[in-house]
């Protein structure tokens, strides 16, 4: 599912993706220099960076930002999903479900808010 999805398939990890370990150490060093860490539906994101820090000694203290809840949409903006909330911020997304370009979307859109109220 999340292959047909993603369009990633396990041929492209084995060849381009990096150690999990090594992943870990570079996310670690990440989120100590952030003031925030900012994802669009982190019930998922979250816990997966928490338990694969966690597992190599690391630990997350830092507050969250989820673009999906976090974030004092017009109440016009009827759905969550980042194609929908890319679409009603008129934000075109040639790549979707890829980590970057979605990544990029997401801080696309958070910039059209006030952070100090998100």
């Amino acid at each position: 599912k999340v292959s047909r999805l993603t369009k990633i398939k396990q041929e492209m990890i084995n060849e381009y993706g990096y150690a999990e370990e090594y992943v870990a150490q570079v996310l670690a060093y990440q989120v100590s220099r952030a003031d925030y860490l900012v994802a669009h539906n982190c019930a998922f994101d979250k816990y997966y960076l928490i338990d694969l820090l966690k597992k190599y000694g690391y630990q997350v203290d830092k507050p969250w930002i989820d673009t999906m809840t976090d974030v004092p949409y017009p109440d016009d903006c009827y759905d969550r999903s980042l194609l929908y909330l890319a679409a009603y911020h008129r934000i075109i997304n040639y790549h979707p479900h890829r980590g970057l370009p979605d990544v990029m979307t997401m801080f696309t859109i958070l910039e059209n808010y006030d952070i100090d109220q998100v």
